[in-house]
């Protein structure tokens, strides 16, 4: 086994989008969704990527650095990714031991990364090497054959009596280009409050707009953002990944603090709901922290439960 920094190519996109669709198959991802999160990742935070090779063929990948929605200055995310048919081979314990080597000699004091909690044998590698369980993010999907939105319509109904207007986001940025930067404050306000083990970094305007706004998993055109007289006070959006526009996963629902406990977070899953039925998609699937309000309004909405995204960290000999 060896590790060989990455160099991008096609065929490690390729090979890491089969090895992870192995793993994740209800999440899948695309070799050209790999490459574009690479091209669009923001340049101030560190980021590294090995691939794990085996005479000449790739098996397995590491990747690690840090990302501005769960921020610690002494800390590396990481993900450790081995071919079903190498495993129980010793490759992921090699690829850790380099990983903390290399974290120490950086002056990093923890690692931190996430698994489904359905995958034993993860939780099983985590346990042996000294992580603990520090988040759950439970997965939750909505089945939208044979949904009855109706019985919902009086979220809707009641952020309209408070006067709160619905726009598209799309509709919203060509009537006004200014409301671009009022979307994005808004944005990072939100994100700034959805639970994490660590600290919430901004990215800068043009990043956000890079990898966000920009995206090509981003359903743009079902971005719904809450209007209260003239203020932008929530907004929703979808994310297609695994190039499959019959599943949506919902890349963010929240609203301003200033204007929460009024029912415009539910108002907002009842459009994106409606959204969806009407774009001809079959569920739509997120995760949320489980002690987050937004897990219940997605129950109430009939959200099922599914396993659990679990966070570990791992403090590093050098920590003190």
């Amino acid at each position: 086994m060896r590790l060989v920094p990455a160099r991008r190519t096609p065929t490690e996109y390729a090979a890491m989008a089969e090895i992870w669709n192995a793993q994740y198959p209800d999440l899948p991802e695309t070799a050209e969704e790999f490459r574009d999160a690479d091209e669009r990742r923001p340049d101030r935070f560190p980021f590294a990527r090995y691939m794990v090779m085996e005479d000449d063929r790739i098996i397995g990948y590491l990747t690690y650095g840090q990302t501005h929605w769960c921020y610690h200055p002494q800390r590396y995310h990481f993900t450790i990714q081995i071919a079903s048919s190498y495993r129980r081979r010793g490759y992921g314990s090699c690829c850790l031991e380099f990983l903390e080597t290399t974290a120490t000699s950086d002056g990093m004091d923890r690692l931190f990364t996430s698994i489904l909690e359905s995958h034993e044998e993860s939780r099983a590698f985590l346990a042996r090497h000294g992580f603990a369980l520090v988040q759950r993010n439970p997965i939750s999907e909505l089945n939208l054959q044979g949904f009855d939105l109706s019985a919902h319509r009086g979220h809707l109904d009641r952020a309209l009596a408070q006067g709160i207007r619905f726009v598209k986001a799309e509709d919203l940025v060509a009537q006004d280009p200014s409301q671009l930067r009022n979307l994005y404050h808004l944005a990072c306000e939100v994100e700034s409050d959805t639970p994490q083990s660590g600290k919430y970094e901004p990215p800068t305007f043009e990043d956000w707009i890079k990898g966000s706004w920009e995206a090509p998993t981003t359903v743009r055109e079902s971005w719904i953002v809450a209007v209260d007289g003239g203020q932008l006070c929530g907004y929703t959006v979808f994310a297609i990944r695994g190039g499959n526009p019959k599943r949506l996963g919902v890349e963010m629902t929240g609203v301003a603090r200033a204007h929460r406990r009024r029912g415009i977070a539910s108002a907002l899953k009842y459009l994106s709901i409606q959204d969806a039925i009407e774009r001809g998609a079959d569920v739509i699937v997120t995760d949320n922290e489980e002690s987050n309000p937004m897990f219940q309004i997605n129950l109430t909405f009939g959200f099922v439960p599914k396993p659990a995204w679990a966070t570990y960290e791992k403090l590093l000999r050098n920590s003190g």
